[in-house]
């Protein structure tokens, strides 16, 4: 894969990570405000990866109210963008390219070759 693509689908996970993270923890309602920096660290973001991820997703309208403490939530744009990921994991988004969108239906591990990889793996029960 080229070295640009690989960039560009490093960061497009990395944004995807965090607003489904916020999905999750806002449980879907766009005035549960969360500390955005807290949940990128959770996601293994440094700090400057965080800032990069809030910055892009607020200027695509996909998180509000985003305050000088980094403390947002998720809007209403974001919630469809992350709940059509979910009914069409097969299926590319205005912002996330389908090889971003992993959801697995079986066995699943991870193996990070990088110190930047994260892995984020959750288990839902059907």
């Amino acid at each position: 894969m080229n070295s640009d693509l690989e960039l560009v689908l490093d960061r497009e996970r990395k944004r995807y990570q965090l607003l489904l993270h916020l999905w999750r923890v806002s449980i879907g309602h766009t005035n549960k405000r969360v500390d955005l920096k807290d949940l990128g660290k959770s996601l293994g973001l440094t700090e400057a990866e965080c800032m990069e991820v809030i910055i892009y997703l607020r200027n695509e309208g996909l998180i509000h109210g985003v305050s000088l403490g980094y403390t947002g939530a998720i809007s209403h744009k974001g919630i469809v963008e992350i709940e059509r990921t979910i009914k069409h994991p097969h299926q590319a988004t205005e912002h996330f390219h389908v090889q971003v969108i992993q959801n697995f239906h079986g066995t699943v591990g991870a193996v990070q070759n990088s110190s930047n990889s994260v892995a984020n793996i959750n288990k839902v029960e059907e």
